[in-house]
């Protein structure tokens, strides 16, 4: 393993913790985007270990599309924002595992995304730390704000 795919699985692990924290302080201090912003990362998280669970093990290509209307389908009622924060920490952790026993080629396995092209790992690992990031930036301005 690369020190690149080692600092991504780090830094997925360690921004889920902070994440966790930050989204159920919000929940608990009742603000009111708390719900939305917890629906945006549970989404962006099933969604991302999806196309890995595919890439990784499937080959699937192209690389099947599942709009967030489809995970609504998917799942006859959405959780509430507690479940919502308990299934992205659990999602986590599986992606960050199964991140860490993978090999130098299954980070390089791609599919064909029909909006976006072909999409490796590597890259899916990447949009998910950036949507972490932007969303712990986001969630740390609310905190401030508030306290």
């Amino acid at each position: 393993m690369s020190d690149g795919e080692r600092w991504i699985i780090k830094a997925l692990h360690e921004a889920s913790g902070e994440l966790r924290e930050l989204l159920v302080n919000a929940l608990l201090e009742g603000d009111e985007d708390a719900p939305r912003l917890i629906r945006e990362a549970w989404q962006r998280e099933t969604v991302a270990g999806w196309q890995l669970a595919h890439l990784i093990f499937r080959e699937a290509d192209p690389l099947p599309l599942h709009s967030l209307e489809w995970l609504e389908q998917r799942h006859e009622q959405i959780p509430d924002a507690y479940e919502q924060v308990r299934q992205f920490d659990e999602l986590r952790g599986q992606i960050t595992g199964v991140l860490s026993m993978i090999g130098p080629s299954e980070w390089e396995q791609s599919g064909h995304h029909r909006f976006r092209g072909r999409l490796t790992v590597r890259e899916v690992c990447r949009d998910l730390h950036q949507g972490d990031l932007e969303l712990l930036v986001a969630l740390r301005r609310r905190a401030a704000a508030a306290g």
